[in-house]
């Protein structure tokens, strides 16, 4: 099993190394707590744990140890994990390759646009001073509401998210896109 964020294209869940709760949850159709306790992370003392015990560090793909997270949104879910999670609700599953070279990267991602109709993956980080709205964009975008529920109306953490736009909504082919 193989990434870091779990997303869906094409109707196929793809998975990675380490997949994020709530995107996972999200595909699979169930609540983000339910996916991280079934990962094995249990919750304690204001915070979320995952032992990793010498007989499951090879199966999750993770070094023995103890693993700590603040936050739902901090638990990664190992990818063996979330195939277990993914085959338990007769999802179509797929492991990706995150050190992939950029050329087949390249040529897998055409290929999946052109398959998806028109559709892209695309890396977008939002950078902005504190308290300009960088949250509240993405929980529209997201349709969450996070910002709701953080202290003091500011975000404590940084949390990746996958979210399916057409291609073109990410720039096309127009001549006067900055």
């Amino acid at each position: 099993c193989g990434g870091d964020l779990a997303s869906v294209m094409s109707g196929r869940l793809r998975l990675r190394p380490l997949n994020a709760p709530r995107e996972l949850a999200r595909a699979l159709g169930m609540d983000p707590a339910a996916a991280v306790r079934a990962a094995g992370w249990t919750r304690r003392r204001k915070r979320y744990e995952l032992r990793v015990a010498p007989e499951h560090a090879q199966q999750l793909g993770l070094p023995v140890g103890l693993y700590c997270a603040r936050s739902l949104g901090g638990c990664l879910i190992p990818a063996a994990a979330a195939c277990a999670l993914a085959a338990e609700r007769n999802a179509t599953w797929q492991l990706t390759d995150p050190d992939a070279d950029a050329a087949s990267a390249a040529t897998a991602a055409a290929a999946e646009g052109a398959q998806s109709g028109g559709r892209s993956t695309a890396v977008v980080a939002v950078l902005a001073h504190v308290n300009h709205g960088k949250t509240t964009l993405l929980d529209a975008l997201l349709g969450t509401r996070s910002a709701d529920f953080e202290p003091g109306s500011i975000t404590q953490s940084v949390r990746p998210s996958i979210l399916d736009v057409p291609l073109t909504v990410c720039g096309g082919a127009s001549s006067d896109a900055p």
